[in-house]
């Protein structure tokens, strides 16, 4: 196989016994090529799974490094939840808090992404929290590294499948007019998606597939009923008529008979795109239509440092050139000028020793900045939380041990503590803001949030004055 064009991006999906990959040579943001392998692989042992990736990828002559991980929608769990925001950055740090409460895991353990639906007049976000443990990342990023391959992003394989709908025009005219239940037939699992107006509002995972021989149509059946009754109580006003089938559908022409004689919706059956796995999800991930981030916050501090030492190292580059310019040019008077080496080594040696002088003062000068700032580090930064406080937040404590700050205080709203912890991350001054805890009390007639933020002290901070 020949490499691919620049534009290229590589997939993955992993299961427990077999990993899915899909490579996508892109053309003005369109596929121009596809070529798909399903590896009987398991991925309880990564340095074998990376080993024999990396085989793979050696055979096949790929040059992609970034790769996008698809996480199955059986291993997720989702909630529609309403949050006080319009603000992305507010909502994703509303979507953790929210996180925390629905599935039995410390915060720590735990990945969340959101997928806006809607927004209301009030000002209130409708959006579906999507929540999974970190080993369902953690495991398949340590395969990944094993072969070589950079993790550039992490997604669901249900936004993955909404991305390959409305990527295809022929298809997604159709939720226009009414909701479109998407079904992923795969070998061992299902996915269902329900679109609607370009909007992915609805999702549910199945544990088994096709594999299931002849008793997948009826469970399969069966089950989409169900979603469809789940679905009307969720949405009252809407109701589905169409249903797209994609995956392994190469038998499934009689089961989209009995589909309709049982729910009175049409049914439309895509292209099989191969023929022992269903790679519609893989291939809606690469295209990329602001994909649900599901990436830990450790790996995306990682990918950011390692795009600003790329960015460094660029910087650092261009500056080398600059100065070997410079020095071409400088070469070139001297020779216009018919200056001799042996001058030019004899005003070196001259400066030497003034040279070293500076830097030695320069080195003193360091350590009294260095000492001076430790020492009036504290003050600075009450100072500063002080100043960036909004006159609506009423602190309580400022609690600081050198590195590390701790604030304790009330607002009005929810929504009044998340936007003071964007405030105070914008800071020059301070990084890595979260809200430790945050809950409504009463007293009296009043009704207020308290809460408890942590803040780390910036390196880079500039002193303020």
């Amino acid at each position: 196989m020949a490499a691919f064009k620049d534009g290229a991006k590589i997939a993955f999906e992993m299961r427990e016994k077999a990993i899915k990959i899909l490579r996508v040579s892109l053309k003005n943001g369109k596929p121009e090529k596809q070529e798909m392998a399903v590896l009987g692989l398991s991925s309880e042992d990564p340095q074998k799974a990376g080993a024999e990736i990396r085989s793979f990828i050696k055979k096949n002559d790929i040059k992609t490094k970034d790769a996008v991980l698809v996480i199955p929608r059986q291993s997720v769990t989702t909630k529609v939840v309403g949050l006080p925001s319009e603000d992305p950055r507010e909502l994703d740090d509303m979507a953790a808090f929210q996180a925390v409460r629905q599935i039995p895991y410390p915060k720590e353990e735990i990945i969340s992404g959101i997928i806006p639906i809607e927004t209301t007049p009030e000002g209130f976000t409708k959006a579906m929290l999507v929540i999974c443990h970190k080993d369902m990342v953690e495991r398949p990023a340590a395969i990944l590294k094993e072969s070589g391959l950079i993790l550039s992003e992490v997604t669901l394989s249900t936004y993955g499948l909404f991305n390959w709908f409305a990527n295809n025009k022929d298809l997604s005219a159709s939720d226009k007019a009414a909701p479109v239940v998407v079904v992923d037939c795969d070998a061992a699992n299902t996915d269902i998606a329900v679109i609607s107006n370009g909007k992915l509002i609805y999702t549910r995972g199945l544990t088994f597939g096709v594999n299931d021989a002849g008793l997948y149509y009826d469970k399969l059946l069966d089950e989409l009923q169900k979603t469809l009754s789940a679905f009307e109580k969720e949405y009252p006003g809407l109701k589905p008529k169409a249903a797209v089938f994609t995956g392994i559908t190469s038998g499934m022409r009689d089961f989209g008979k009995m589909f309709t004689v049982a729910t009175g919706m049409t049914a439309e059956f895509a292209e099989v795109q191969h023929e022992d796995a269903s790679f519609a999800s893989l291939a809606g991930a690469v295209l990329g239509r602001g994909n649900v981030d599901l990436m830990p916050p450790g790996m995306k501090r990682d990918r950011s440092s390692h795009a600003r030492k790329k960015e460094k190292l660029f910087s650092g580059v261009l500056m080398l050139a600059v100065a070997a310019l410079l020095f071409l040019l400088l070469l070139n008077r001297i020779r216009f000028e018919e200056k001799s080496l042996s001058e030019i080594e004899e005003e070196l040696k001259t400066i030497t020793p003034s040279v070293q002088a500076l830097e030695s003062m320069k080195t003193a000068t360091d350590i009294v900045e260095s000492q001076a700032d430790k020492s009036s580090e504290a003050l600075e930064s009450l100072n500063e939380f002080y100043r960036i406080t909004p006159s609506s937040i009423k602190l309580s404590l400022y609690k600081y041990d050198g590195s590390k700050v701790e604030v304790k205080g009330s607002a009005e709203t929810l929504s009044e503590v998340f936007r003071f912890v964007k405030i105070v991350e914008n800071s020059k001054y301070f990084r890595n803001a979260e809200v430790k805890y945050a809950a409504k009390k009463r007293t009296g007639e009043r009704e207020f949030v308290d809460f408890e933020i942590f803040c780390s002290i910036s390196k880079d901070r500039e002193t303020v004055k």
